[in-house]
């Protein structure tokens, strides 16, 4: 029973392990998703328009992708 015990609790800290990785990785991610984003509305003077509605792309994907 011990041995299982221990065996559990590695298995435990071996996944927690790994979604801080992957959670560190997503965050990563975002971060330069977000930078890229930035950059692009920089680069195009300001705003990133849609060319069909003329909404703001940019600000319209990071309101609704948080």
């Amino acid at each position: 029973m011990r041995a299982k015990c221990e065996g559990l609790k590695t298995s435990v800290r071996q996944l927690c392990e790994q979604i801080e990785e992957v959670d560190a990785a997503q965050q990563a991610a975002q971060r330069s998703l977000d930078q890229s984003l930035n950059g692009a509305e920089s680069a195009a003077g300001g705003v990133i328009a849609c060319t069909h509605c003329a909404a703001d792309v940019v600000s319209r994907f990071l309101s609704t992708g948080s």
